[in-house]
């Protein structure tokens, strides 16, 4: 999911400031109730709004990689893996008990 950004968050804020109630704004501006006392907390806490960074390692595509996507609409059908997936083995298990299968 996608954060939230920082203009609405500041918009927000500034709405609860102006004597808006939790709910209302939530209601008023399409976001839960919990988003809008995160952004509440978050921004009487350290005085920012920003997105905090999400953990992990970086997609290896960007978004805006343009020449991907280029590719991509000039080769459509080639999207898609050339040679099918083999199949497990029979003797794989599937989440099944072996008594069940029987």
């Amino acid at each position: 999911m996608r954060s939230h950004p920082v203009e609405l968050r500041v918009a927000i804020v500034e709405a609860l400031d102006g004597g808006l109630s939790t709910s209302e704004a939530a209601r008023s501006f399409g976001v839960s109730v919990s988003s809008v006392k995160r952004f509440r907390t978050l921004y009487h806490q350290t005085g920012e709004l920003a997105s905090r960074p999400h953990p992990g390692r970086p997609a290896r595509i960007r978004r805006d990689d343009a020449r991907l996507r280029r590719q991509v609409a000039a080769h459509p059908d080639d999207a898609t893996l050339a040679v099918p997936m083999p199949r497990w083995p029979s003797t794989a298990r599937t989440g099944r008990s072996r008594r069940a299968a029987r």
